[in-house]
C-alpha cells in the first residue's frame, strides 16, 4: 500500500469521467534540461477518443509567466506519450513549473513538476595534439564540447615555457563560435620545450582544455668554417642537417656544395647574398618549404643546380625579388615556368614587342612566362615580390625575332630563367643563333644601360658577365632564331647586381666618361685586328639612352648613322679622328675623363677636341671640363688618335711634327716635349700661298679655313726646322 501511494504521488495520476469514459493525464519528469531549454514529458489515455493536449510552464504554479505548448491531438485506448521541446528562451539556473493538460477543458490536468535549467559556466573543450613541430612554429587546436550556455567570443591556443599557460601568455585568436578550430603557433624558439592548452571564452569567462607539451626542433646554420662540404659537420652550427632540421644558408665565404646524393632538411632559407650549389652528383630533398630571399642592401640569393643535380621540395618554394620604391623601372623575369601577374598587383608592368617596336602594357589577365623579360615600376614604395612554384631547371629556350630593317628592330627583352646567376661569358651552355655578342642590362638605380661583350670582355657603365637571378635584359638579333641555355651557364656569384670588380685589361681600349650632376656615362673606342669600320656583331654595342635628363651621355656614330656605346675599329695604322656625340637635358658644368689610355702605346697621341669651344686638350695629360646647355649633338667632340712612328720610320722621316686633315680642317700636332713655336703656311696646288699664321703652344693646333676641295701643301716652320705634308680637303 505504501509503494502504491508513493507511485501515485510521483506520477500525479489524475482521471475523470467524460461521457461515461475515463480520461487520464500524467506529468513526467523533464529531460534534456540545458541552460535555456528542456524537453517536457507526459502521458495521456484518451480511452478511444481523440483529444487535444498541451503543456504549460512558468516560474510558479500559476504558469502564466512562462508559456504553453501548441496543442497536439492524441487518440487511442492506451497510454500515449506526449513531449514538448520548450523554446530556447528560458533563463539559465532557474526553477520552472510545468504540467500537462487537455486543451479547451478545465479538467483534468496532470500534476505539477519542476526542473531547474543549468547554470552558465565557462566552455568545456579539449586540446588537439601538437603536430608539424618546427624550430619556430607548431600546430594544435581544440574541440569544443560545451559552450557553457553562452556564445563563444574568442578561441585559440595559448602557450608558455613554464606550464599551465593562460591567455595572458602567447596565444592565437582563431575566431568565435562553437566549431572546432585549428591553430598555428609562431615565434617559437628552436630547441625549447613548450606547454600548450586550447582556450575558449564566453560571457562567464575562459575555459581551458587539457595541456600538451612539446619541444621545437633545432635548426642548423651553415658557417663554411672548414670548406664547402655539405656533409662536414664542422661547417654547421648544429651538425649536418637531417630531415627534421630547418636550415639557414647565410652569406659566407665558403658557400655550401651538396656533394652527396641524399642530403635532407625540412625548411630551408637561403638568405640574401647566400648561395647553394647542387652539382651533378648531388641531390637535396627539402621536406618543408624553400625560401630564396632578396633584400635592399645586398645582391639576391642564388640556388645553382649544375648538370643533372636534383632538388625535391615537398612544401612550397618561394623566390623573392626586391623592387626599390623609386620611379625607375626594373627588368625582371620569373624563375618558374609561368606565374599569374597578380604577383605584381598594383605595379606598372610592360612587356616589349620587337615587331612594333615598343612597350606593351600588361593587363590583369596577363601571365608572366619564363625567359621573357618584363619592366615593372612601383611608385608606392619598396617591396619584395615573391614568385611561388617549381623552379626552372635544365634546358631553357626562347624564340627571338628581327621584324624589320634599321636599328629599332631586333631588340628582344628576355630574362634569366634560373634562381641563380648566369654567365654571359660561359664556355659552354649557350646557343645564341642570330644574336649579337653584347648583353644590355638596365640599372634601375642609375636609370642607365650597362653593356658587356662576351667576345672581348669589354663593358660600359659597369656591365659584367654575370646576370643576376630573376633579371630581365635586352639582346639584339639580326634574324629570327632561338636563344637556348643549359645548366652549364649557371654560376654562384658574389658580385653586387652586375657590377664589375676591376677595370678592363684589353689592349688599345679607350673608355670615355662623361660626368656631371652626380651622374656618369661611358662609351668605348677600341681597336682590334678583326674589326671593321662597319657594325661588327662580334664586338660593337649600340647606344641605349637613359631617359634621365640629368645624365650627360656620350656616343659615337657609324657611317650608317647607328649610334654606338662601343665602337671597335681596325688596328691603328694611320691617324684617325672620331666624332663623339653628346646629349644632356639640363644646363650645367660637365667633364670628360678617360680610363684605358695606358693600354695604348705611349707614343700614340690621344686628343679631345671641343668643336663648339674650339679647344683641343691632350687626354694623356688632363681631363676636360666644360659648360653645356641642353643639347643633342652628333659632333660636339672629336677624339684624335695619332699613330706613333715605328722604329724603322724614325730613321727615314722626322715625326716631330705631324700634319693631317679631318672634316676639312687642318691639324698640326707637336710630337716633341719642347715648347712649340713657329708658323704654318699653306699653299694650293699651284704653289700659291693661301694661309699663314703663327702657331700657339698647344700640342695640337686646328685650322678651320673653309678651303675649297683639292690638294694642299702645309709647311710648318718651327725651331729653325721646316716640316711639310701634302693633305687633301674633301
Amino acid at each position: 500500500m505504501q509503494k502504491l501511494l508513493i507511485l501515485l504521488l510521483s506520477t500525479f495520476l489524475f482521471s475523470y469521467t467524460y461521457g461515461q469514459k475515463v480520461q487520464t493525464l500524467t506529468t513526467k519528469a523533464a529531460t534534456n534540461v540545458s541552460y535555456t531549454s528542456a524537453t517536457l514529458n507526459g502521458t495521456v489515455n484518451p480511452d478511444g477518443e481523440s483529444e487535444w493536449v498541451k503543456f504549460e510552464y512558468g516560474l510558479t504554479t500559476s504558469y502564466g509567466s512562462g508559456g504553453w505548448a501548441d496543442p497536439m491531438s492524441v487518440s487511442g485506448s492506451i497510454d500515449v506519450d506526449v513531449i514538448f521541446n520548450t523554446p530556447s528562451n528560458l533563463e539559465p539556473n532557474t526553477l520552472y513549473h510545468f504540467r500537462v493538460l487537455f486543451f479547451g477543458v478545465a479538467d483534468p490536468i496532470g500534476g505539477d513538476l519542476t526542473f531547474t535549467t543549468l547554470a552558465l559556466t565557462t566552455p568545456t573543450l579539449t586540446t588537439n595534439s601538437v603536430t608539424e613541430i618546427r624550430q619556430n612554429s607548431a600546430k594544435s587546436g581544440g574541440v569544443i564540447s560545451d559552450n557553457g550556455g553562452s556564445n563563444i567570443t574568442a578561441k585559440g591556443v595559448c602557450w608558455n615555457t613554464s606550464g599551465n599557460p593562460t591567455t595572458a601568455d602567447d596565444k592565437t585568436n582563431d575566431g568565435s563560435g562553437d566549431s572546432d578550430f585549428n591553430s598555428t603557433m609562431t615565434g617559437l624558439i628552436r630547441n625549447t620545450t613548450y606547454y600548450v592548452k586550447a582556450y575558449a571564452t564566453n560571457s562567464t569567462g575562459t575555459g581551458y582544455g587539457n595541456q600538451h607539451s612539446f619541444s621545437t626542433t633545432t635548426n642548423t646554420e651553415w658557417t663554411g668554417s672548414t670548406d664547402s662540404d655539405w656533409d662536414d659537420s664542422n661547417n654547421w652550427t648544429d651538425g649536418v642537417p637531417s630531415s627534421d632540421d630547418d636550415v639557414i644558408i647565410p652569406s659566407t665565404t665558403n658557400n655550401p656544395n651538396v656533394n652527396i646524393s641524399n642530403a635532407q632538411c625540412y625548411d630551408m632559407d637561403i638568405n640574401a647574398a647566400g648561395a647553394l650549389t647542387i652539382p651533378t652528383a648531388g641531390g637535396l630533398t627539402v621536406g618543408g618549404d624553400l625560401t630564396i630571399k632578396a633584400s635592399s642592401s645586398t645582391n639576391p640569393a642564388s640556388l645553382n643546380i649544375q648538370g643533372s643535380g636534383s632538388l625535391t621540395v615537398t612544401g612550397t618554394t618561394n623566390t623573392e625579388c626586391y623592387i626599390s620604391g623609386t620611379t625607375a623601372w626594373h627588368y625582371i623575369s620569373p624563375p618558374v615556368a609561368s606565374h599569374a601577374i597578380t604577383v605584381i598587383q598594383g605595379y606598372y608592368a610592360n612587356s616589349y614587342n620587337e615587331s612594333t617596336p615598343g612597350w606593351v602594357n600588361l593587363t590583369g589577365s596577363s601571365t608572366l612566362t619564363k625567359m621573357n623579360g618584363y619592366s615593372v615600376k612601383n611608385n608606392s614604395g619598396s617591396a619584395t615580390v615573391t614568385f611561388t612554384g617549381t623552379l626552372n631547371n635544365g634546358n631553357q629556350s626562347i624564340s627571338v625575332t628581327n621584324s624589320g630593317t634599321g636599328d629599332d628592330y631586333g631588340w628582344n627583352l628576355i630574362g634569366n630563367p634560373y634562381p641563380s646567376y648566369i654567365d654571359w661569358d660561359a664556355a659552354s651552355g649557350w646557343t645564341r643563333h642570330g644574336s649579337d655578342t653584347t648583353v644590355y642590362l638596365y640599372d634601375a638605380s642609375s636609370t642607365q644601360y650597362a653593356t658587356f661583350n662576351h667576345a672581348n670582355g669589354y663593358s660600359t657603365n659597369g656591365g659584367s658577365r654575370y646576370i643576376p637571378p630573376l633579371q630581365g635584359f635586352f639582346i639584339h638579333v639580326s634574324t629570327n632564331n632561338t636563344v637556348q641555355m643549359t645548366n652549364a651557364v649557371r654560376v654562384n656569384s658574389t658580385i653586387d647586381f652586375w657590377k664589375k670588380t676591376e677595370e678592363d685589361t684589353l689592349s688599345n681600349a679607350l673608355t670615355l666618361i662623361a660626368s656631371g650632376n652626380d651622374c656618369n656615362d661611358e662609351i668605348g673606342i677600341l681597336f682590334d685586328q678583326n674589326a671593321t669600320t662597319d657594325f661588327d656583331v662580334a664586338y660593337d654595342a649600340y647606344k641605349l639612352f637613359s631617359s634621365k635628363a640629368e645624365i650627360p651621355q656620350l656616343y659615337t656614330n657609324l657611317e650608317s648613322g647607328s649610334e654606338m656605346a662601343v665602337n671597335v675599329l681596325p688596328l691603328l695604322t694611320e691617324n684617325i679622328s672620331i666624332n663623339i656625340g653628346f646629349m644632356i637635358g639640363v644646363s650645367g658644368e660637365y667633364s670628360i675623363s678617360t680610363k684605358g689610355i695606358n693600354t695604348f702605346d705611349e707614343k700614340v697621341g690621344i686628343f679631345l677636341e671641343d668643336t663648339q669651344e674650339d679647344i683641343i686638350i691632350d687626354l694623356r695629360e688632363e681631363n676636360y671640363n666644360f659648360s653645356s646647355d641642353p643639347v643633342y649633338s652628333d659632333d660636339r667632340f672629336i677624339v684624335h688618335f695619332h699613330k706613333a712612328a715605328s722604329i724603322s720610320e724614325k730613321f727615314e722621316k722626322d715625326n716631330s711634327i705631324i700634319i693631317y686633315s679631318y672634316n676639312n680642317c687642318i691639324y698640326i700636332k707637336n710630337n716633341t716635349n719642347k715648347v712649340f713655336k713657329g708658323q704654318a703656311i699653306i699653299y694650293n696646288i699651284l704653289g700659291e700661298e693661301v694661309f699663314r699664321e703663327q702657331l700657339n703652344n698647344f700640342n695640337l693646333n686646328k685650322f678651320d679655313l673653309k678651303l675649297s676641295k683639292g690638294s694642299y701643301i702645309v709647311k710648318v716652320i718651327s725651331n729653325k726646322r721646316i716640316y711639310s705634308e701634302k693633305i687633301l680637303i674633301n
